[in-house]
């Protein structure tokens, strides 16, 4: 099993942060290999996702479970292939009223060893990029609002 775990924080409220971690379909949009992701279901608070991520000429689709937390966090479960096991975690704790600590936790084991082998030197990279995209999509988030609340 690949365990990945990093604590930033980040000068928004906790609401906003939750909010662009929540929003799993405009993924696609910043988060590094992120394909596709289409919410195929909800149910109350928990989604139902499709989703394609690695690189154009090779990518894999797959179905996770995302339960929201509001605004509290967010957990995202996946056994479909390629992954025996994947849990991620977004623990989000005020930190002042305009401060967020945000910890992203992330397990997983792939369906087969060599998978992991190849996978497994570059994960912490991937995720550590990865948040670095959701750190970046916060602070976008907030100057749009900003800029539109100040015209």
């Amino acid at each position: 099993m690949t365990e990945f775990r990093m604590t930033r924080v980040i000068d928004q409220p906790r609401g906003l942060v939750f909010e662009v971690i929540s929003d799993i379909e405009s993924y696609p949009a910043f988060v590094p290999g992120f394909g596709d992701a289409r919410i195929e279901r909800a149910d109350a608070d928990t989604l139902y996702v499709s989703q394609r991520v690695g690189i154009p000429a090779m990518s894999v689709r797959f179905r996770s479970v995302a339960r929201l937390q509001p605004p509290h966090g967010i957990t995202i479960d996946s056994t479909d292939w390629p992954f025996r096991s994947l849990h991620q975690a977004w623990t989000l704790e005020a930190a002042g009223e305009w401060r967020t600590r945000v910890t992203f936790e992330s397990s997983h084991t792939l369906a087969s060893r060599r998978a992991e082998r190849l996978v497994g030197r570059f994960f912490d990279h991937v995720l550590r990029r990865t948040v670095d995209a959701f750190e970046k999509r916060i602070h976008d988030v907030a100057r749009a609002r900003h800029r539109g609340a100040v015209r």
